[in-house]
C-alpha cells in the first residue's frame, strides 16, 4: 500500500493544480483592464 502513496499524492496535487489554473483563469476573464471585477458567480 505505501508503495503507491507517492504516486497518489502525486496525481492528487496534479489534480488540484489543474483546478485552481482553472479558477483562477475564470477569475481573470472576469476582470476588465482596470482591475474591476465585471461579472463573477462567486
Amino acid at each position: 500500500m505505501h508503495k503507491y502513496t507517492p504516486k497518489l499524492l502525486s496525481t492528487s496535487r496534479n489534480s488540484l493544480v489543474n483546478q485552481l489554473r482553472g479558477k483562477l483563469e475564470n477569475l481573470e476573464k472576469n476582470f476588465n483592464n482596470y482591475g474591476f471585477l465585471v461579472e463573477s458567480k462567486y
